[in-house]
């Protein structure tokens, strides 16, 4: 990534704009609005591409690999341990249910690479667990047939049928459903193209498939973090 401050994803990854549809990273466009894990837009600049060895990341299950430059920030769950690192930056925990075991953390493709085995073990990609249905269906033209009530406790066997959306996210997804444990990382031999950008906000979007992704260098992102725990000490005083 240019100047350590964009993500920098292979070019065919598909990733969620806010109005729910898919989009290449290497089609998004100045001021696209992606959509972030809260539902929330999140605006796109600082366009950038080009070429390099990428690291792949395996996940457990039928999860898609998740393909990055060595500099590209991974946002990751991790188990809680006694022992206090510094190879990561810790960040607030966004899944309130998961807060009490594990840590939300941003760590670099490359420095996670070289973590060792047992090490890489306590870490986890998570897919967002903060989204209704009714927040992925936004402007869509949906088929009459569909629907869906909010009241309902059976959401693994309901689906809303829309363009561009073939599944759904379940209401009573557990923290079991939103971790996906990390089989390897691998650098690849041969060189790929990637595509990228920043984001505004908290630095976060997702790919098509909810999957939490973040965009900007450690020094970019801790500058959001300051701002932001700043603004919340003045709202605290008289």
């Amino acid at each position: 990534c240019l100047d350590n401050v964009c993500a920098c994803l292979a070019k065919g990854t598909m990733l969620l704009r806010y109005d729910g549809t898919k989009v290449a990273v290497e089609d998004v466009v100045e001021g696209d609005l992606l959509l972030g894990p809260d539902g929330g837009p999140r605006r796109a600049f600082n366009i950038v591409n080009g070429k390099d060895y990428l690291y792949r990341i395996k996940m457990d299950g039928d999860q898609e690999d998740l393909v990055v430059t060595p500099n590209h920030i991974l946002v990751l769950h991790r188990k809680h341990t006694n022992s206090n690192e510094d190879v990561c930056m810790v960040v607030e925990p966004r899944q309130s249910k998961l807060s009490k075991n594990f840590d939300t953390v941003e760590i670099t493709a490359a420095e996670f690479a070289a973590l060792d085995q047992k090490e890489r073990a306590r870490y986890y990609a998570f897919k967002s667990s903060e989204l209704e249905p009714q927040n992925l269906i936004r402007d869509f033209d949906c088929d009459s047939t569909a629907s869906y009530s909010s009241s309902s406790t059976d959401w693994e066997d309901e689906q809303v049928q829309c363009f561009e959306r073939d599944e759904m996210p379940s209401k009573t997804a557990t923290s079991a459903h939103l971790n996906f444990a990390i089989n390897d990382i691998v650098l690849e031999s041969q060189p790929t193209e990637w595509a990228g950008f920043r984001v505004d906000q908290d630095q976060l979007y997702l790919r098509h498939d909810l999957l939490v992704l973040h965009n900007s260098g450690f020094e970019e992102s801790m500058k959001f973090k300051k701002l932001t725990n700043a603004q919340r000490l003045m709202d605290l005083l008289p």
